[in-house]
């Protein structure tokens, strides 16, 4: 989010920024509100917390126990807010997702944090948003440095859940990184047969193994979240390759 923030006001064109809260951790917002003040970004906040316990106030409590639920939940959440930002200033609502998080495993809610417009860093691996972030910023300053050293996290687990986007994965962002790479060259992840069927196989470790069919699971079942249509800004002349 902080790296789409600066590439935004690099542009030129008039930005709204939102923190849109909902039982968040405090470290989130004391990072956000630190970084909007250190490069002089206007920061709105809208806290979701009553209108999530509102909802859940109505639920069945069958339902109320689902965590995927209520995590869900709290980034559909942001989507109706977003949608009003845009709508009030003619604009559009601008994805901070990246390429190890939305390409294949699209580790995002289809009506949440994926209802966005146009997504500008989509084919940038977490390894490069940390990289043109450091470039960008110098991490010359406390603001930066803290949101480059803070641990990934959706933060949708309640306030200091200790919640990591690797360990909800059961992956790590360079193995993720990595099998994409893989993919890029025999298609072992998106292909529609099993990857163990694949003779690229027999040359992975038990680790590599296990990742592979983790995320050939993964690609699989989040298929229905896939849009062509999504303004990217592509990369890539030769797949896995930065120009």
């Amino acid at each position: 989010s902080a790296l789409v923030a600066l590439l935004c006001q690099k542009t030129k064109i008039p930005t709204i920024y939102v923190n849109l809260p909902c039982h968040s951790s405090s470290c989130a917002w004391d990072r956000a509100n630190a970084f909007a003040q250190e490069y002089k970004l206007h920061l709105d906040w809208v806290d979701l917390s009553n209108m999530h316990d509102i909802f859940m106030g109505q639920m069945n409590p069958e339902y109320t126990q689902k965590t995927n639920a209520i995590n869900g939940l709290r980034s559909c959440l942001r989507a109706p807010a977003l949608s009003f930002f845009a709508l009030a200033t003619n604009g559009i609502i601008v994805g901070t997702g990246n390429r190890s998080e939305d390409n294949l495993i699209r580790y995002f809610q289809k009506f949440g944090d994926g209802c966005v417009d146009i997504c500008p860093i989509a084919d940038l691996f977490k390894n490069e948003v940390y990289e043109l972030f450091a470039h960008i910023t110098g991490l010359t300053n406390k603001a930066a440095s803290d949101i480059y050293y803070a641990t990934p996290t959706a933060d949708l687990a309640g306030a200091e859940s200790g919640q990591t986007d690797e360990a909800e994965l059961g992956l790590n962002y360079d193995e993720i990184e990595w099998a994409d790479r893989q993919n890029m060259r025999t298609n072992i992840v998106t292909d529609t047969e099993d990857p163990v069927k694949k003779i690229a196989w027999q040359a992975y470790t038990s680790r590599q193994r296990q990742v592979i069919a983790k995320m050939h699971s993964l690609e699989k079942i989040s298929r229905h979240k896939y849009n062509p249509n999504l303004p990217v800004c592509e990369i890539r002349e030769t797949p896995g390759l930065v120009i």
